[in-house]
């Protein structure tokens, strides 16, 4: 069977955090900024098509400055954090210095958390590629998906997973 490449079918997958780094957004406000990669399975199927999901990375961004601070990051990370024995040692006063803290151990960590593709469309007006209604069409009115972004959800975490050494 033909395997397909880009597409990340909704699903628990491991994945491996490779790097955290806290940085500003493109807005000014302090995120820590996670890259993620699926390390295991190495395929998974939809609707009778199989796609390979072994080495699919992408980037996680918590933002710990915004409209909802980071109270919501926190919230986000709550699942993760718990996992890896993080979340009852932040201080009852916590920052975001202390967010940011503990999101850096993360980094090396394995978890199983949900894993999907969010669709990216070809459109007019690159700030709304993410949104269906400005999408182009083809011939037969289906929207045209110029690439697909993989979303890693830290709030969907199911378990710390064994580490890469111990699955071999």
């Amino acid at each position: 069977t033909e395997v397909k490449i880009g597409f990340i079918p909704a699903n628990v997958y491991k994945v491996l955090v490779h790097k955290t780094e806290t940085r500003q957004s493109s807005k000014g406000f302090k995120m820590v900024v996670c890259e993620c990669e699926i390390v295991a399975p190495e395929t998974a199927s939809a609707a009778g098509t199989t796609y390979k999901t072994l080495g699919a990375k992408g980037n996680m961004y918590i933002m710990l400055e915004n409209k909802n601070g980071v109270d919501s990051a926190l919230e986000l990370l709550s699942s993760a954090l718990q996992t890896v024995g993080l979340y009852d040692g932040l201080p009852d006063d916590y920052s975001d210095v202390d967010v940011a803290e503990a999101l850096a151990t993360l980094q090396g960590q394995a978890f199983n958390m949900l894993v999907q593709s969010q669709p990216e469309y070809v459109t007019d007006d690159p700030s709304n590629s993410r949104d269906l209604k400005f999408a182009k069409r083809d011939e037969n009115g289906e929207a045209i998906i110029k690439r697909y972004n993989t979303q890693f959800d830290f709030s969907q975490v199911k378990g710390a997973a064994a580490p890469l050494a111990d699955s071999l």
